[in-house]
């Protein structure tokens, strides 16, 4: 019972190497493909990507589709502003590359949504327990933690030092 799509990393490192973001191709509804950058917003709450000098965002929690085949990810929104209407077609340059990104994006994709990998539908992600997981191949469990949170991988500088991915033990969010 454990929700995997990427084989080479857990769901959590997954969501992390996504903030860094990935280059890929957009498909637009005439069927043409331009370059574009895709990437997890720092707050886990959106997905943003720029084509033609335009940043747009996806807010996760409008996310009902996600379908992926080989190298494409498709995701379908309940939110019609988004370019394109309410679909979004990437190509990225490897398999592996669109299975850690997709993997992130259904780890914070709301349960309803339905979640798919060359067809086959993903299961059991309601029941994914990330304090059982592992992150850079030592269980989380281990990992230091700071009150309630477990941190996972520093980010960046913030006003007041450090700023961490960290997952919070009893809610199992990310934050």
């Amino acid at each position: 019972t454990v929700f995997r799509i990427c084989r080479l990393f857990s769901p959590l490192e997954c969501l992390v190497q996504s903030l860094s973001g990935a280059r890929v191709k957009y498909c637009t509804l005439a069927n043409a493909r331009k370059m574009a950058v895709v990437w997890m917003n720092k707050n886990l709450k959106s997905l943003s990507y720029v084509v033609d000098g335009e940043t747009h965002t996806v807010p996760v929690v409008e996310i009902e589709n996600l379908k992926t085949h080989d190298r494409m990810l498709k995701i379908k929104c309940r939110d019609p502003s988004i370019p394109g209407g309410r679909r979004l077609a990437l190509f990225f340059a490897t398999r592996d590359a669109c299975e850690i990104f997709v993997t992130a994006v259904a780890l914070l994709a709301p349960l309803e949504a339905l979640v798919k990998d060359n067809g086959a539908e993903i299961k059991y992600r309601q029941f994914y327990n990330p304090m059982k997981d592992t992150y850079n191949r030592k269980p989380v469990a281990e990992k230091k933690k700071f009150g309630p949170y477990v941190l996972l991988k520093g980010i960046g500088h913030g006003a007041f030092g450090k700023v961490y991915v960290a997952l919070h033990v009893k809610e199992r969010r990310i934050y």
